[in-house]
């Protein structure tokens, strides 16, 4: 018996788009318990709804199945590879270049503390997100390799720290 269709699940058009970037079963070995378009529909499930993994309905494959597989994903580049396709066929399709020639970053949201300690976790999720390179405002700021928070430079933690101009 099929399951009931979500809002979130992938139509057969969806589906056909991104097939060709998501891995699939590996030769040999034990099959696959479940079909990719079911593990696909499940995380975006989860990534629409915001519930937690354990949360999801029983209807749709384990939590820890789903769980692995989008980590599995998101560690070898398949969400990338996945993004970058969708952007660039709808870049194409409304008569642009397929990559885009420029970029913005507010500056606004990154900032330091005028004094040293640890930035705020909203701080570190946006100097985070700028690829390792952590510019803020002209103050040098340290990348903790031990519990990988930004720190400015007079921080008097005794980690170690890998410094980014």
């Amino acid at each position: 018996m099929a399951r009931k269709l979500y809002p979130t699940d992938l139509n057969d058009k969806e589906w056909t788009v991104i097939l060709p970037y998501v891995p699939q079963p590996k030769p040999g070995g034990r099959p696959a318990d479940h079909e990719r378009c079911e593990i696909i529909n499940a995380i975006a499930y989860i990534l629409r709804s915001g519930c937690a993994w354990r949360l999801m309905p029983h209807d749709l494959p384990p939590w820890t199945t789903v769980y692995d597989y989008f980590r599995h994903w998101r560690i070898d580049g398949t969400w990338e590879r996945i993004n970058t396709a969708l952007r660039e066929q709808l870049r194409t399709s409304i008569g642009r270049e397929a990559e885009p020639s420029a970029a913005i970053i507010d500056s606004q949201t990154v900032k330091t503390k005028k004094k040293g300690g640890h930035f705020t976790p909203h701080t570190h999720q946006t100097l985070h997100t700028l690829h390792g390179f952590a510019w803020a405002h002209a103050e040098y700021v340290e990348l903790c390799t031990v519990c990988r928070v930004f720190q400015a430079s007079d921080c008097e933690s005794d980690c170690e720290t890998a410094s980014t101009p």
